[in-house]
């Protein structure tokens, strides 16, 4: 905690004050301060997203087009919209980023997991990728952008505040919100899919299974059976 923060009170004698320039001095000192927390958070979301996608790829390069979304959303806060003002506080949007990147992730790897039981089986080959493809993306398309719009207008709702620091953070938020859905509906497709033709099949080349004795239970005796 800040030492600014407890009261200046002695036995005779208590101190009430206000300075602008130490108020500022301290908000920049927290900040940093807990800006050391997004690599904790980053690595936790990286390794979640490895699990619940199983998809050796896509969590390689998810976590990049989350962190992706910053520099671009900065692009276009700096440039196009000739914002000039940036403080440590807009880096703490990256806790925004993650969650809702991360989410957007899980909605697409799972809308293509499904579209695997309900894409019709008899396709095969491109004609069932294609299909599939087409499943998830109308499925991701419409549900991401609902939930991306509706938060990105309650940050752009935060940009119309009178307070620039608190104006500025609004926009450069609803900003990265926009970015990352663009990255979903066009990056997160394109990995998914080297992931699907490319690197699953090397995986399952690499890693068939050994022939071993397994140990199975026959009525009252015990047997040894092997694979196939």
């Amino acid at each position: 905690k800040s030492a600014y923060r407890f009261p200046a009170v002695t036995d005779d004698i208590k101190v009430e004050w206000i300075s602008g320039t130490i108020q500022s001095l301290e908000f920049g000192r927290l900040v940093n301060q807990d800006f050391t927390m997004p690599i904790v958070s980053v690595l936790l979301v990286w390794m979640w997203i490895g699990v619940h996608t199983g998809m050796v790829l896509t969590w390689l390069l998810g976590m990049s087009q989350i962190m992706l979304s910053l520099p671009c959303a900065f692009f276009f806060y700096k440039y196009i919209f000739q914002i000039p003002f940036f403080s440590q506080m807009h880096i703490l949007s990256v806790f925004l980023v993650l969650g809702v990147g991360a989410d957007d992730v899980f909605v697409f790897v799972d809308a293509w997991k499904q579209s695997g039981n309900d894409v019709d089986q008899k396709l095969s080959g491109q004609s069932r990728l294609q299909a599939r493809m087409k499943y998830a993306y109308d499925r991701t398309f419409s549900s991401v952008f609902n939930t991306s719009f509706t938060t990105a207008m309650a940050f752009v709702s935060t940009g119309i505040n009178p307070l620039v620091g608190i104006s500025t953070f609004g926009w450069f938020a609803a900003t990265a919100i926009g970015v990352n859905y663009l990255f979903v509906i066009t990056f997160t497709p394109a990995v998914v899919l080297v992931d699907e033709l490319y690197v699953k099949p090397c995986l399952q080349a690499f890693c068939k299974p050994c022939p071993r004795p397994v140990y199975k239970k026959c009525c009252t005796q015990c047997c040894y059976a092997k694979f196939d």
